[in-house]
C-alpha cells in the first residue's frame, strides 16, 4: 500500500470517529456501520485496533474546542486530493452517521466536512 493511501485510510478513520463523537452518543447501529467501514479499508502496515487506540484520544482532544476541531478537520480533509477520494470519504462518513439518524450537530459537522472537501 502506498504511503498516501495509508494516510487517507487513517484520515478517514479519524473523521469517522469525529463524526461518531460529535453528538456525544454512541449507538450500536453507528458502531456496527463504523466497523463495517473500517473493515473495508486497506490496512497493510498498521494494525487497525492499535491505530484506533491512539486516534480515539487524538479525536477527543481535537473536538474539545471549536478552533481545534476546525483545525483537525482541515488537516484530515487535506489528505484527499482528488474528487473521487473526497466523494468516497464523505460517503463513508455519512453512512456511519445515517446508521442511527443524523441529528443537528452531526448535520453541521457533515456540512463542515463537505465544505472542507470542496464537494
Amino acid at each position: 500500500m502506498s504511503t498516501d493511501r495509508l494516510k487517507q485510510s487513517e484520515a478517514l478513520v479519524r473523521l469517522m470517529l469525529a463524526a461518531r463523537f460529535e453528538d456525544c452518543k454512541l449507538t450500536l447501529q453507528e458502531e456496527d456501520e463504523f466497523q463495517k467501514q473500517l473493515q473495508a479499508l486497506p490496512w497493510d502496515s498498521t494494525d487497525p485496533d492499535l491505530f484506533l487506540q491512539g486516534a480515539t484520544a487524538d479525536v477527543r482532544k481535537a473536538l474539545a474546542a471549536e478552533e481545534t476541531k476546525l483545525q483537525f478537520l482541515t488537516v484530515q480533509c487535506s489528505q484527499f486530493p482528488d474528487a473521487e477520494s473526497k466523494k468516497v470519504c464523505f460517503d463513508r462518513i455519512k453512512r456511519v452517521l445515517e446508521a442511527d439518524g443524523i441529528d443537528s450537530k452531526e448535520g453541521r459537522l457533515l456540512q463542515q466536512i463537505r465544505s472542507l472537501l470542496e464537494l
